[in-house]
């Protein structure tokens, strides 16, 4: 080739290099562009009145279906554009195409014509019937009251078919009102008179205005989507399939959260309230010298502990019903047990027995009132560890059914020794007849002074136990009614309560006065045996003895009050420590005494897998590998241990300063420690998410808690997609 043709051949290649490279980046930049898009898509999500989109008092979105979106645009990118309208209003828009998603819609055939319909549901509803609270004298429980009225329903719903079906059961005709006004006009169209009746869901805000009469149908509910947008359909059913496999329980979890202590779920139904007219007073049985829970106070003969106050929230907390206790004291279970089967009492509280065992005694179980931790009172010079295949004793109190339950559920091996009385226990251990005695770890305090008599200390179990109230299994509309207040009445009351009262005890130590009492006839004796000045100096002696004993008693009451608040396992905070270091922070916020902080939330992943393939005790050093790495990087912070496999730190001061930094350098001291160990249950691998506290956009504690929360359940989704979480 000559120099010439090759120069030329040069040329050639060279323009069809740049050539091929214009057309690939023309091909590939409407792409990328499409990416771009794809990524940062803008969804006009439909906002109406109701219990799925609220704003608070401080003006900020909340409510199911709100959540539930930003669960969603976490797995997709959506961000959303809100428009507001009634729900009928929303519907027109979302079939002709002006919003693009809608919550709380009800499939049928129908719809499915005009929108599209995702393979999952969002939840499920029911549809009552209400009447204004002023009429409820007139209706009687007889619906021949509606006959011939006007009953709003929202137009276009599920509800109309519902209620016409419902109508037609009855017998009844009514005029039915289709409305496309917001939940608020139409309640005022209920109390002014407009309306006789409205069908609504069944977790409405109105519960002073209107009480539900009737259940007239129920639905699976859904998220449309308009047919004008079918690029988020295959998005949206992704992320749905993602957050069900995430939490299985993610429905009910809102659903608990948002609607079930709403609405028509404050109030008791027809044969509830037929019950309780009919019953009066509910009649507690309670156990006696059971403090922190429950005892009879020995000056007024009254009710006090944790029980107390629990029952003063629970009288109020029903809508259309006060509620009337009645308390009675009893020694033991068994007493107890015979006053509920005799019908002296209604129920008894607190009852430890499993579900299986409650069977055999012929009782139900409501939900548990309180959780606690389950402690063995041992010998101090006892090192023995408590485990179920040990051969050990424990003395328990006759009649103390509870106590069987609880053996069975932890140490089925274990032997008994039953004796008259928890001294009589005590004692026997102290003598040796027994290796221990079991009791919930809000009882120490109370049983201090008898523990430090016979030189017991205590040992947690690592276990908890459930305290609940007990029913004859006969009495269906009694557990109803103690069911609904037990899912009303919130967990933090009896909580607090167990935790001041506990606290209460704790202050009992031994005064001078409880001193000088004890010893009342010996001062009188030495006084007049004795010259003045010997018994001044006996009495001195005797002031200096009680101080140093005094001294030493607070020292050991506040060493055991800080175990309670210590989890076993790793020796960080437990849930009642995190509890109760919340409750302070809130208190310190209220005060002005804070102003910043931040919320650091940690989950272990694989923690199942390491219990599954290694065996939990390999499962419980991968935890204490997790919980060193947090200690040693975020030293400064308070650092608790909140679920199984989940940790937070609540960060102040330097650590807050750094709180970026501090989560860089947690995640590649993780790496390091990953590649330098040899077996999996040593390695680090932990999913953060830390939310900083801005007064703008949290309107509590708990809302910070659940940014850093959801930070980090997308952190642990991302590092599944990167490295196979299992």
């Amino acid at each position: 080739m000559s120099a010439r043709a090759k120069t030329v051949f040069l040329h050639i290649r060279s323009a069809g290099i740049v050539l091929a490279c214009l057309i690939f980046l023309t091909s590939a930049l409407p792409y990328a562009a499409a990416q771009d898009e794809n990524a940062h898509k803008t969804v006009r999500v439909g906002w109406y009145d109701s219990p799925y989109y609220r704003m608070d008092e401080a003006g900020r979105k909340t409510g199911y279906a709100y959540e539930y979106q930003r669960k969603i645009a976490a797995y997709t990118g959506w961000t959303y554009e809100y428009v507001t309208d009634s729900w009928a209003g929303l519907m027109d828009k979302l079939v002709s195409g002006e919003i693009d998603l809608m919550s709380d819609i009800t499939y049928t055939e129908e719809r499915s014509h005009n929108m599209l319909f995702p393979d999952f549901e969002m939840g499920s509803e029911e549809y009552l019937l209400y009447l204004p609270i002023n009429k409820a004298d007139q209706f009687q429980d007889d619906f021949s009251y509606f006959d011939g009225k006007k009953v709003g329903v929202n137009k276009g719903s599920v509800q109309i078919d519902y209620y016409k079906e419902w109508e037609k059961k009855q017998k009844i005709s009514t005029e039915i009102i289709e409305l496309t006004n917001t939940e608020d006009e139409a309640v005022e169209m209920l109390t002014n008179g407009e309306l006789d009746g409205f069908v609504t869901l069944d977790n409405y805000s109105h519960t002073e205005d209107m009480i539900p009469v009737a259940k007239v149908g129920y639905s699976k509910i859904y998220f449309a989507v308009s047919k004008s947008r079918t690029d988020l359909l295959d998005e949206l059913n992704a992320a749905l399939r993602s957050i069900q496999n995430e939490d299985r329980f993610y429905n009910n979890n809102l659903y608990a959260k948002y609607i079930r202590n709403a609405g028509s779920h404050l109030f008791l139904d027809k044969d509830e309230k037929n019950w309780l007219s009919e019953h009066g007073d509910i009649r507690v049985g309670y156990l006696d010298n059971y403090l922190a829970f429950c005892a009879k106070d020995e000056e007024t003969g009254e009710l006090t502990g944790a029980l107390k106050d629990y029952l003063e929230e629970a009288s109020d907390c029903l809508s259309n019903a006060k509620i009337n206790f009645k308390t009675f004291a009893y020694p033991n279970v068994a007493e107890a047990m015979q006053a509920l089967k005799d019908g002296s009492i209604d129920c008894i509280f607190p009852c430890n027995f499993s579900i299986y065992y409650g069977e055999q005694k012929g009782i139900l179980l409501t939900p548990a009132l309180a959780e606690s931790t389950l402690y063995t009172l041992a010998r101090s010079d006892d090192k023995k560890s408590f485990m179920p295949t040990d051969k050990i004793t424990t003395a328990i109190e006759k009649d103390n059914h509870n106590y069987d339950s609880i053996l069975l559920d932890f140490y089925p091996k274990w032997q008994t020794l039953v004796c008259d009385g928890v001294q009589n226990c005590l004692k026997a251990v102290s003598d040796g007849k027994a290796d221990c005695v079991l009791i919930s770890s809000y009882r120490y305090n109370n049983l201090r002074k008898l523990c430090e008599q016979y030189h017991l200390i205590a040992w947690d179990t690592g276990n908890n136990i459930s305290s609940s109230i007990a029913v004859n299994e006969t009495d269906t509309e009694l557990y109803s009614i103690l069911d609904k207040i037990v899912n009303i009445v919130p967990g933090t009351t009896i909580n607090m309560a167990l935790t001041q009262y506990f606290s209460e005890d704790q202050k009992s130590n031994i005064s001078l006065l409880e001193f000088v009492r004890k010893y009342l006839l010996l001062v009188i004796a030495v006084v007049v045996l004795i010259l003045s000045m010997l018994m001044m100096i006996i009495v001195q002696r005797r002031l200096i003895i009680a101080e140093q004993n005094a001294k030493k008693h607070r020292e050991i009451a506040d060493d055991l009050s800080k175990r309670i608040y210590v989890d076993a396992l790793t020796s960080v905070g437990n849930k009642g420590g995190f509890d109760n270091h919340i409750k302070m922070l809130r208190e310190r916020i209220a005060s002005g005494e804070v102003t910043e902080f931040a919320i650091c939330m940690f989950d272990c992943d694989d923690l199942k897998y390491i219990n599954d393939r290694y065996g939990h005790e390999k499962g419980d050093e991968y935890l204490i590998a997790a919980v060193r790495m947090i200690g040693r990087i975020f030293r400064n912070s308070s650092v608790f241990r909140v679920g199984g496999d989940e940790f937070c730190a609540i960060l102040s001061g330097e650590d807050l300063q750094n709180c970026g930094e501090l989560a860089a350098k947690f995640d590649s001291e993780s790496r390091a420690n990953n590649s330098a160990v040899d077996n999996e249950w040593e390695q680090v691998n932990v999913s953060v998410g830390t939310a900083v506290y801005d007064a703008r956009v949290d309107n509590s504690i708990e809302d910070t808690i659940a940014r850093a929360d959801r930070i980090m359940y997308e952190n642990k989704r991302k590092r599944k997609a990167e490295r196979g979480v299992r």
